[in-house]
């Protein structure tokens, strides 16, 4: 999905956890015309589509990427502060593969074992 695709009254969730809707050409006095805006439902703030690349990653800090994005909602249902539409989008999971010696190298740490959970 493509920032270009968010459409008004849509919720979206940043990598952070926080859940914002979408508000499309919001013109504001500070940043000037915006192709969206994503407004905060806890009301602290909103983030504006210059800082965001196409891709939907946030141009300066990785916790505000874009991670999920939610159906449309209903008009009456646009300023509750939770989702209850389907999600329509998720960013794609990356598999990364390691070796034991590469984890070591990477957090700087000898000797690693790895361990199942409840072992």
């Amino acid at each position: 999905m493509k920032k270009s695709e968010l459409k008004t009254g849509m919720s979206i969730m940043m990598r952070s956890g926080e859940v914002c809707r979408v508000i499309k050409d919001v013109d504001t006095v500070k940043y000037g015309n915006q192709d969206f805006i994503l407004c905060d439902l806890g009301i602290k703030g909103f983030e504006i589509s210059s800082k965001y690349n196409n891709n939907m990653k946030h141009k300066t800090d990785k916790i505000y990427d874009i991670v999920e994005v939610f159906k449309k909602e209903d008009d009456g249902d646009i300023l509750f502060d939770e989702i209850n539409k389907p999600s329509i989008w998720k960013e794609p999971v990356r598999q990364i593969n390691m070796t034991v010696a590469e984890i070591e190298a990477k957090l700087d740490i000898k000797n690693l074992h790895i361990v199942k959970e409840g072992e």
